[in-house]
């Protein structure tokens, strides 16, 4: 069986005591385990952390998948 990969990506940017993020975290969570789940190699990337953009390039070259978590006000 030939394992697909995923790059799932959180997008949300914390605004203090108005947008922490958990419901974005719930939804990236819940896409790592269901693609686990179905056999797929998973990494992640969270906007809001440090991150190197040689390492992100090379996920995206790496990944067969990419979603991009995130949520928006209107």
């Amino acid at each position: 069986m030939n394992m697909k990969n995923a790059l799932i990506i959180n997008a949300h940017q914390r605004w203090e005591n108005f947008a922490e993020g958990k419901l974005n975290q719930s939804f990236a969570s819940v896409a790592e385990d269901r693609l686990t789940m179905l056999g797929y190699n998973v990494q992640t990337t969270v906007i809001d952390e440090e991150y190197d953009v040689n390492s992100e390039i090379d996920k995206h070259q790496w990944a067969d998948v990419v979603i991009v978590q995130h949520t928006s006000f209107k």
